[in-house]
Parts: structure tokens; sequence; C-alpha cells
């Protein structure tokens, strides 16, 4: 299993891998947890997301910002592959007390997730829009298997939420750490539209 060992944000984490569709998650102890994404809800900051180079090795992950101006051109190292540096909100409790996590990952699977995501949220009207406003919501309906070279990978069947049921960013930031003390949870309403939202 690859090492992450901090995140952009210094918010707990979550890295998919590639080659079960499994989601780990950081605890408070420093392991790392399996999370089954099959039939889970899940906010990404699309409006946020970046881009960049990321290369992982025993040492760690280096994450490379593209430069000002955009353009990939060239990768720092051979290691390097094109990634993604993304907020995902979960509030089911397979994802532990920290609903926000960072995630980065240069896998075809994540990248093209992130991608379908983003696509998505663009054809429904408003939805680039409201993504500035609230982090569109999905839900993961399947994880396939697919052939890719000499290996495989996953591919993701999911549905996008209706605007109205996606993550408002003033949700989010109650949630944050910082601000978690000052809040009572019983206090907070739920968030994502609710126990069940509408897909």
């Amino acid at each position: 299993m690859l090492s992450f060992p901090q995140s952009s944000s210094g918010r707990p984490w979550a890295r998919l891998d590639a080659r079960t569709g499994l989601m780990f998650i950081s605890s408070p102890e420093g392991d790392k947890l399996p999370v089954d994404l099959k039939g889970k809800a899940l906010g990404f900051d699309i409006a946020n997301a970046k881009q960049g180079w990321l290369a992982v090795g025993t040492a760690g992950a280096d994450w490379q910002d593209l430069p000002d101006g955009g353009g990939w051109g060239n990768p720092p190292s051979a290691d390097h592959k094109p990634a993604v540096d993304i907020d995902i909100w979960c509030n089911d409790p397979a994802f532990g007390d920290a609903k926000l996590r960072t995630s980065r990952g240069n896998s075809r699977a994540f990248t093209q997730l992130v991608q379908e995501i983003a696509k998505k949220v663009g054809d429904v009207q408003g939805g680039a829009e409201a993504s500035k406003r609230a982090l569109p919501l999905i839900r993961i309906d399947a994880v396939r298997i697919v052939k890719v070279g000499q290996g495989t990978s996953v591919s993701f069947d999911f549905t996008l939420a209706q605007i109205a049921n996606w993550v408002p960013r003033a949700g989010i930031a109650a949630e944050a750490p910082s601000a978690a003390a000052s809040v009572e949870p019983a206090a907070r309403p739920p968030l994502g539209g609710g126990a069940a939202p509408e897909f």
C-alpha cells in the first residue's frame, strides 16, 4: 500500500485504490481504513479542484502545481503523472468523524471520475455557478473492474443529485475541526439534503 503522509490542507485525507475501487481514509491514530464506495453519497468540490503533477513513492507523495497560465508542459520527472487535488465530503459513518477530507490522485480511475463529475455538473443548467456555492453530490451506483492495457483499473457508475440537494459550503464550514467545538452536533441540521437526498 502506498503511503500518503500528509495532505495539502492539513485535513484528514481520502485516497482511492484504483485496483479495487476502495477508498482508504486516514484515522486519528494514523491508520488507513478501507471504505467501500458503492451506495455512498459523496460531495466533490469541483469548483476548487486543482490539477498538477503527482509522483508517489516509498518516501511519500510529491505534488507539483501546474505553472500559472495553465499548460501541462513536461512532467517534473518520469515518475510524475497528471493528477487532481480535490476536497471530498461524505456524511456516511464509514468516513469517520472527518466528513471533509482532501484527496489527491493520479490514477486513471480517480482523474476520470473527477472529470466525469465535472462534465455532468457543467451539463446541468446552472450547475457550474451552483458548484461555487455547494459541493455537487453524487451517489456511487456501481464500481466496475475494467481492463486497461496489461492490467486492470476501476470505473464508477454514479448519479448526480439535484442541485437543491448539493452540500452547501456554509454547512461544510460548520464541520471544520476549528468550528466543531463551538457547535453542538445535535443542533446542526443534516447536510446534503437530509438523510435521503433525491438523485
